[in-house]
């Protein structure tokens, strides 16, 4: 791996310089798509409520928040 500097602060590039490795199954753990947008839904959810709860949301924006995870968890596990 590497990582070059650029003139301008913020604004470094980083690259791999190795092949990607393409997973084995049984050898190398993978994750379904489903799995990681119901896991971000989850966490989106739990933050949300968390943030409410310490009045860091308003609860009209946090409620939506809530709504809109539970709807996407819900079409997910309906598949």
């Amino acid at each position: 791996m590497y990582l070059s500097y650029d003139e301008k602060p913020g604004t470094q590039a980083i690259g791999n310089t190795a092949e990607d490795l393409v997973p084995v199954p049984g050898e190398h753990p993978t994750i379904s798509r489903e799995r990681l947008i119901t896991s971000m839904a989850m966490v989106k959810k739990a933050a949300a409520l968390a943030n409410m709860e310490v009045k860091q949301l308003n609860n009209r924006l946090g409620e939506a928040i809530v709504q809109a995870a539970e709807e996407i968890m819900a079409l997910i596990l309906m598949k």
